[in-house]
């Protein structure tokens, strides 16, 4: 999907690049609201890469999960998942407006 739409995920980098893809801007009426929609998702992208855990071998999972399976590791208190809901509402927003583009 997000392929399609021209937006590789996983690759940091610099969000000037971020370009809709040709079919797409040719079935618009405009690219504001595309253009928006790639920014959504390079800052959801941004925040997953930001936010993982990197294991290299055995003995670093277990403790990875050790960790995981602590009473005292809940989600909401490692991570600002309020900025992210943010991000995914306005993704919502964006695809919403780039629909009601569409030729």
């Amino acid at each position: 999907f997000a392929s399609f739409l021209g937006y590789s995920p996983g690759v940091r980098g610099n969000v000037g690049s971020l370009k809709p893809a040709t079919a797409l801007a040719k079935a618009s009426t405009g690219t504001a609201a595309l253009g928006e929609l790639l920014l959504d998702l390079k800052r959801i992208d941004d925040f997953c890469l930001s936010n993982r855990v990197i294991v290299f071998n055995a003995e670093g999972l277990e403790q990875v999960n050790r960790l995981m399976a602590a009473p005292s590791q809940r989600p909401e208190e490692r991570f600002d998942l309020e900025e992210v809901r943010g991000f995914l509402e306005d993704a919502r927003e964006h695809v919403q407006e780039a629909l009601a583009a569409l030729k």
